[in-house]
């Protein structure tokens, strides 16, 4: 019994160490394998183990930390771009995508982004005018 209660308070204590990773280094290509395998644990096995602990899957994780520090450096007034890359999106358009999706419900940050999305020198197109 006490066996089986050491072995809980190492997987919760490696499991507090994948959050703080993530927390750190979310902009890095960190992986859920790679985590898993830091944590000594199978694949599944942690993705269970740290939903169960955090509420939260650990890939859903890392989305939220990556959009809400795209979020604070949007509202910065950096370009969108240079956010994707910055808080580990190589693909642009996945981070659009994504931050859409999560502030969907947020009309202020989904208008920065479109902001920022634009072209430098290009007014939105709200504020082009005809010719």
């Amino acid at each position: 019994m006490a066996r089986d209660s050491r072995e809980a308070e190492r997987v919760a204590d490696r499991l507090l160490d994948a959050r703080r990773t993530l927390e750190r280094d979310y902009a890095l290509p960190l992986t859920v394998q790679r985590l898993a395998r830091h944590a000594r644990l199978p694949h599944l096995s942690f993705n269970r183990a740290y939903h169960d602990a955090f509420g939260i899957a650990p890939l859903d994780h890392l989305r939220l930390l990556r959009l809400q520090a795209a979020a604070r450096l949007l509202i910065d007034g950096r370009a969108a771009a240079d956010i994707a890359v910055r808080v580990g999106y190589p693909n642009v358009a996945v981070f659009k995508a994504e931050f859409r999706r999560l502030f969907r419900d947020d009309a202020q940050l989904r208008a920065q982004l479109d902001l920022a999305l634009q072209p430098p020198g290009n007014p939105p197109a709200r504020q082009r005018t005809g010719a």
